[in-house]
């Protein structure tokens, strides 16, 4: 049985929408064609961990099994790797992940501050000791490996992992402590905001601020060599971004609780302070087809997230739209690769608000693959 306290209580929120920014966008196009080609993964839920490398193939955290499974892009089953337990290859819980082009999965053990490093067979091939427990991973179309941190205090910290030989150590690129626990009067379950980061073929780390529209670009050696600063008018969190309709089977009451997860929530909001009371200009990043992607916390009248679309001098390109439903804990987000876009599926009609966390998500959860509108 779901321990759902756990859940909430680990930061799974999930980020939709409902609210209106108070700005009109005009003339621009969702980024996704209307029907999505296919679903992925469908028994792998609750879906809080998944990700796609650059061949388009899709690793999905496997809750039942405690497992990682991969996926062609067309939905095929192609193996899984680790199982549950607590030593070498075995996971204790499903930790973030990621896959670079030779297939290799890199899967981050915080609890331990380790990587472990499976083959595209599946075998375990190596453990690499980190300096921090990392949260989220990604690789970049460069193969370059981007890692994120968070301490107690909220501090974040992004780091490159670098090889020389055998021989592997971690850059520090940069650290945010913008938010701070201080700010917080009575520590709870928070939308988990993390530091939003992605890299182009040629070796550039893009990583984004944590409450402004700021983007900084940093070489393989760790120089930052540009910075872009956008005007951004800040929108505060209110009570009202919390909504969610629990469904009969599963009131989300928590155990010896009268109050909702999602009740316990709204009441806190008044409690926040600092950085905290704001939703942060980036949300989430990604690079490809020679583009950056950058999704911004506004939402357009009819409630979809705003995109920003730059070529690599940062010039806007153009805007898009897109996704109702996107999960942040700490390694869900949504994934371009070439004409692909992929995108979580959750459970219809549950989510209203803003910042919701989901209470009952169905079995026939998974990814969808679309088809992107440019």
């Amino acid at each position: 049985m779901l321990n759902w306290k756990n859940i909430f209580f680990a930061g799974l929120i999930i980020l939709s929408l409902g609210c209106h920014s108070g700005r009109s966008i005009q003339n621009i196009t969702s980024l996704t064609r209307n029907e999505p080609f296919n679903k992925i993964g469908e028994n792998c839920v609750p879906l809080t961990e998944y990700y796609v490398d650059y061949q388009s193939n899709v690793y999905i955290a496997n809750f039942h099994r405690t497992t990682i499974d991969k996926f062609s892009k067309e939905g095929k089953f192609l193996l899984s790797f680790g199982r549950k337990g607590e030593g070498p290859g075995e996971f204790k819980f499903l930790y973030p992940f990621a896959a670079n082009s030779k297939g290799e999965l890199y899967v981050s053990n915080y609890l331990q501050k380790q990587i472990m490093v499976f083959s595209k067979t599946g075998s375990l091939t190596k453990i690499i000791s980190t300096p921090e427990p990392f949260i989220k991973m990604k690789f970049t179309i460069a193969d370059s490996l981007i890692l994120l941190s968070k301490d107690r205090n909220y501090g974040e910290k992004v780091y490159l992992m670098r090889k020389n030989g055998e021989k592997v150590d971690f850059m520090l690129l940069r650290q945010d402590y913008k938010r701070s626990i201080k700010d917080l009067q009575n520590p709870i379950p928070l939308p988990v905001f993390n530091l939003a980061f992605t890299g182009d073929e040629h070796g550039n780390i893009y990583v984004g601020d944590s409450c402004d529209y700021i983007i900084y670009v940093f070489s393989q050696k760790g120089e930052l060599t540009k910075k872009r600063k956008i005007k951004w008018e800040k929108e505060e969190i209110k009570e009202t971004d919390y909504k969610v309709h629990f469904l009969k089977e599963n009131s989300g009451a928590l155990p010896g609780e009268d109050l909702t997860a999602i009740e316990i929530l709204k009441k806190n909001v008044k409690n926040l302070k600092g950085q905290f009371k704001y939703f942060p200009a980036i949300i989430d990043m990604d690079y490809s087809n020679g583009k950056l992607y950058v999704w911004t916390s506004k939402t357009t009248g009819n409630g979809n997230f705003i995109i920003d679309v730059y070529n690599s001098n940062f010039q806007l390109l153009y805007k898009r739209y897109g996704y109702n439903c996107l999960v942040y804990t700490s390694n869900v987000s949504v994934y371009i690769r070439g004409k692909d876009v992929f995108v979580p599926d959750f459970d219809e009609g549950i989510i209203t608000g803003r910042l919701s966390c989901p209470v009952k998500l169905r079995n026939s959860g998974g990814i969808f693959r679309f088809e992107l509108n440019e």
